[in-house]
Parts: C-alpha cells; structure tokens; sequence
C-alpha cells in the first residue's frame, strides 16, 4: 500500500524553476504524533499525523469545522466531498482571476477542472479529519514528507512548512500549489506538446507535468518511456473521468466558508454570509458586501474599497480588527448610502507608502516573488533603482509593504519593510530606471490603436475629442485607476487638452497596444511670437523656475501696446524653437538679439 502512496497519488512537489541547492534532509514523519492510516476514498487515505505540532488545532477546528473529515460518521463521504467541492471551486476562481482578471470563463472552467484532478491525484481531496482519539489530523503522505491536500514537501519546501502554514492551512496549501502550477499553466501555450492556449486537455497535461517533474519536464506527458509517465497517465484519468462529481449533489452550491476571507490572509473569516434587512452596522467592524467590497460604516456612509486585499487602506477612515470581517447582504447594504474609493488614493494618504510610477532604491538584495508571499522567481540587486509596478499592503496596524518591480525582465513583488522598518528596505529615488515599465510625466507616446484613443475631461470622463493612430504628444499627466493600474495620460492634441486610456499593467502589459513611449522626443522645429497676453519673462537656463536667468528677455504683446500708448519702442518677439516641451518649458532663440534660454510654453503663441 505504501508503494501504491509513492507512486501513484502522493507524489511530492519537485519544481525545478525554484529548487534549493540540497534538498532538507528532513526525517521521515518529522514532527508527526499520533500517526493513524485510513481508508482509500476521498476525503481519508492514509497517514495523518496531529495537526498540533504546527497550529492550534482548537482554531483550527473553529475556521475549518465544515471541511474537517469525520471517520466515525456516516455518509461523510458524501457531505465532506460536498463541502470541500465548494471550497476548491471558489478558491481556484478567486485565484486565476487576481492572477488574470481579463480571464474568460471557458478559462476559469478548465483551470477549475485541471486543479480538482491534480487535488484527486495528490490526496484524493484528503486534508482535515478527526478519528476519535482527540487530536484533530491532517494528511501526510510520502513517508510523512508530503503534507496536506496538496502534498507539499517538507524536503523541498521547509521553511514553508515549517514557519508559513502552507502545510497545515488548507486555503495556504493550495494557494501555495497553485503559484508552481500557474507557472506551467502560462508557459504550456507556448510548447510543442500544446497546440494553442484553447488546447485545454494538453495545456492542463503539460503544467502537471511541470508542477510534479520541474519546469524543464513540461512536456514529459508526451513520452510515454518517461521514467515518471505514470504519473502523467494517471493525472489524465482523473481529468478525464472526474470521479468526484459523483458525490457532488449540488456544483453551486454557496461554500461553507469565506475563501476570499482566508486567501487574503485573514483568520476567524465567518462561515457563511448574510444579514438581515434590518441589521444594524456597527462602526469600526470590517464589512464585506456581497459583490466583494471591503467596507467601513460611519455616521451612515458606507466607506469602500474594490477589493478585500486592500482593506488595510480603510484605517483612513477608522480603526478596525482585520481579522474579524462581517459578511453583509445587499438587503442590508441598501440601508446605507455608500461612497467607493479607487486604491491608488492609498499611496498618497498613508505616510511613506509608495505609489504605482514612482521609483525606489533598494536597501538590501531582496526575494522577488510571483505574489507579494508567493513562489520565489528571483533577487532584486541592493541600491539598484526600480519602478513600481504594483503595491500591496498587509496588516492594518505595521502596515507591511510589497512592491511589485521588474527585474531582468521578470516581474514580481519584493518585501519593503512596514512602518517602523521601510527606510532598511527601500527609499525613493530620483534617479533613472533601466528597465522604465511607466512613462513619466514629459515623456512622448506615439497613439498605436488603430481607431485612436478618445480623449476625455478626466480619466472615463466625457469625451472632448479624439488622439488618431500616429500622433504624437507630450504626457501632460499620469492617472492610475482600479486593480489592474490602468493608466490614463493627459495630452495635448491640436489645442485640445484630454485623457486617455494607456492601457493597464496586469495581470498582462497592454500599454504599448493604446500608445507607445517614444524613446526620443520628435521634434520640428517651428517660429513663433512672444504671447500677447505676456509683458516680458526672463530666458532661464534650464526647464525650471528655480533655474538661473540668462541675462536675456522674451518681449511679449502686453508690453508692445503699453508702448504704443506711452512710446517706448518695444515690439513683441519673435522666437525659434530649439527643443522639444519638457515640463511644461520650451528653449527658444530670440531672434531680436539671438538670446537663448527657456521659457514656459503659455509665453509662445506658434505661427
């Protein structure tokens, strides 16, 4: 039987992508008490050990009371395949969808298919149960290496195991699983074993075969003499057949638990929701509506966010546990007037927390990971200068920060200290990027949509006009809106002054779709005279008011009309263009006395 364990359900997480240098030489069954076997069905094969070595089994018990598996009751097969079918339906949903949110539904369908059969392969849905002998258990197979419903290693995965609950923690250990199996997930597509990204049944075949040999093993499952075939082979029946669906009474049926609650790193996450029409909101209790908002309730306004994760933005609004979240119907909602915040008014509330666009220094060598706690993907270089890409905030109260950066071409989220610790990890800095994701303010993008972008009063504001495909101009100013930092740039398009929408930046890049930054700023040079609203302006020797003046003078029309009445003899200016904008200033000669300097673009009307 134990053979049967090795090499056919329980085969351990062996990712190549991200191995360590030796593999921890854990003992067999390390930290296991009580150690029981189990049937071979869903929901109990064997071995399980206490779970009290890792985590209070009492909580435990109290968050996960629904998907605990109870050997002495009957028909528990039934109602616990049940229980935790809604558990990995939704979880597998929320995931694909904060990792890809254009993701279609077809998609999140075959992801969700792929998960359940690796979830059948690995444990047969087996994680939580009670024997009758006190001690509350969890699975742990492979010699007592693998752990949980997902088997990961504690060879491979130590310190995971071991300090951040990705074994005991059912919601941790799939989101865990997940990440390596993502990997494969995107990377399929592009392998000769997978025809196109629609090829579900080989691209779900070619991440497991990534997930369970390593990434260089993506396309094992198409050579049947692989030492390991037989893993592949049997991963595909389960996918095939989808034996667990003969359990399952009801595939909607809402999940016993808050998924969401538990994925954004909250415990004591309540077991159903709801609430009456009549029910009263309290001030300083965290609230989730039904469409995923986080709230606060004060003085009868609801104060909202998009999305849970960002709860920790809310203490602008008051104090609250984050780790109590009430769930709230519509019913009860419709008794509040409510007002929804967009996340990046975050960065420039809360003190030195960062902003999407801005530039940091790192302070030390720093993990760089897929999620802000997620698989490692590489190291980001202490007193190198990095664009944020993203921001993540956890704990309301230390406010721990996770930028998202981009690093030798790969992107991922580095730790940057919380309240007390940010200056150790990461500052601002003024200076440039090698690897530039965002264009800056003063940049040039040329329009590359192919009907041109509409240009509004504010960003998805009213259209005042439209940016063809081929124009070019100056950004004039950067907005970032809504989970997936979708950039809007105001421009200047013959005289009139607009946003637009650039694109956004995850889960995928779209910018250079809407409108592309000019590495060179396009310049023609033009003639022109002095405004003729302008007295006169000093030339300045650089794009800045605190910049030193020239010693020359720009004459403008107020001052030539003031002569006309008094006789002083001045005229207005006429001017060649030297430079391109840059801030808001232009370099100009005046022909006059072929003086050269800067001056502010509102000085020169152009011919």
């Amino acid at each position: 039987m134990q053979s049967k364990l090795i090499w056919g359900l329980l085969i351990t997480l062996v990712i190549a992508s991200n191995q360590l240098l030796a593999v921890n030489k854990t003992a067999d069954y390390w930290k296991c008490e009580h150690k029981v076997g189990g049937k071979w069905r869903f929901g109990e094969i064997p071995n399980a050990c206490d779970i009290a070595p890792f985590a209070d089994e009492s909580q435990v018990s109290k968050m996960f009371t629904p998907i605990i598996f109870d050997t002495k009751a009957g028909n528990e097969t039934d109602r616990y395949m049940q229980a935790m079918y809604g558990v990995i339906r939704d979880l597998s949903a929320y995931y694909i969808k904060s990792r890809k949110s254009n993701v279609s539904a077809t998609e999140i369908k075959q992801w969700q298919q792929a998960v359940f059969a690796i979830a059948h392969q690995e444990s047969f849905w087996s994680h939580y149960r009670t024997t009758g002998d006190g001690h509350l258990k969890m699975l742990r197979g492979d010699y007592g290496h693998g752990h949980g419903l997902m088997q990961i290693d504690d060879r491979w995965h130590y310190l995971k195991v071991k300090n951040e609950g990705v074994g005991w923690h059912l919601i941790n250990n799939l989101l865990y699983a997940f990440d390596i199996y993502y990997v494969g997930w995107q990377k399929a597509p592009s392998k000769s074993c997978v025809s196109s990204e629609s090829s579900w049944r080989n691209r779900s075949r070619a991440a497991y075969s990534a997930y369970n040999g390593g990434a260089s093993k993506i396309c094992r499952f198409s050579n049947s003499n692989d030492r390991w075939a037989k893993n592949d082979k049997n991963f595909v029946s389960k996918y095939d057949k989808q034996s667990w669906l003969s359990y399952i009474d009801d595939t909607n049926q809402t999940a016993q638990i808050n998924v969401t609650c538990f994925a954004e790193g909250n415990n004591n996450c309540p077991l159903n929701g709801g609430g009456s029409n009549n029910e009263q909101l309290a001030e300083g209790q965290l609230l989730q509506l039904e469409d995923g908002a986080v709230c606060l309730q004060k003085e009868g306004t609801l104060h909202c966010l998009a999305d849970i994760e960002d709860a920790p933005c809310l203490s602008l609004i008051g104090t609250f546990d984050e780790s109590q979240i009430q769930q709230v119907s519509n019913q009860t909602e419709h008794n509040y007037q409510r007002e929804t915040y967009d996340r990046h008014l975050c960065p420039s509330v809360l003190d030195n927390v960062y902003a999407v666009g801005q530039v940091i220094k790192l302070q030390k060598a720093t993990n760089i990971r897929a999620t802000a706690s997620g698989e490692k993907v590489g190291t980001a270089t202490q007193d190198k200068n990095y664009q944020i890409i993203d921001f993540v905030l956890k704990d309301v109260n230390s406010l721990k920060r996770y930028y998202k950066i981009r690093h030798n071409e790969i992107e991922g989220y580095v730790y940057a200290g919380n309240n007390d610790s940010h200056q150790d990890w990461a500052i601002l800095s003024t200076e440039e990027v090698t690897e530039q994701v965002i264009p800056n303010v003063g940049d040039w993008v040329e329009i590359s949509a192919a009907n041109g972008i509409n240009m509004r009063n504010e960003p998805a504001g009213d259209k005042v006009g439209t940016a063809a495909k081929g124009v070019q101009a100056e950004i004039l100013d950067i907005q970032v809106r809504t989970r997936n930092n979708r950039l809007y740039y105001k421009l200047n398009v013959n005289g009139v002054e607009g946003y637009i929408y650039g694109g956004w930046l995850q889960p995928d890049n779209s910018l250079n779709n809407w409108a592309k930054r000019l590495t060179e700023i396009p310049f023609n040079t033009r003639t022109g005279r002095a405004s003729t609203s302008l007295w006169y302006t000093a030339l300045k020797s650089c794009s800045d008011q605190s910049c030193d003046n020239t010693g020359n003078y720009l004459i403008g029309g107020a001052l030539e009309k003031a002569c006309k009445t008094f006789g002083c003899g001045y005229t207005t200016d006429e001017v060649v263009e030297l430079e391109a904008s840059k801030n808001g200033w232009l370099k100009v000669k005046v022909l006059r006395d072929n003086g050269i300097g800067w001056v502010k673009k509102s000085a020169v009307d152009w011919n």
